[in-house]
């Protein structure tokens, strides 16, 4: 998910993603955000105890007049190779 899902006002503007990852039994994940402008958050390790994990990410965007939307997605690396479908946001600059 994301919060706000759009945003219309002054930028930049920051933009809260959180997913979630889930394991049937306790493991070391490795994973990494990814955004629709090519850039990719640094590998991060997580040992998760129960059934999920929360994971949180920032991105802040946004020039005055500027309006786009744009996707992040959270990509566990491992022990498994798989993604989560794309969360998009809609941005709107005031000039």
């Amino acid at each position: 998910v994301v919060r706000p899902q759009a945003y219309s006002g002054s930028c930049p503007a920051t933009f809260n993603f959180i997913g979630t990852i889930h394991v049937r039994h306790p493991a070391r994940v490795e994973y990494q955000w990814e955004r629709s402008d090519g850039g990719r958050g640094q590998r991060e390790v997580v040992d998760i105890r129960g059934a999920a994990q929360g994971v949180r990410e920032t991105w802040t965007l946004g020039a005055p007049g500027e309006r786009r939307t744009v996707w992040m997605r959270l990509h566990v690396l491992a022990p498994t190779g798989i993604s989560s479908p794309t969360v998009r946001v809609r941005l709107n600059c005031r000039r």
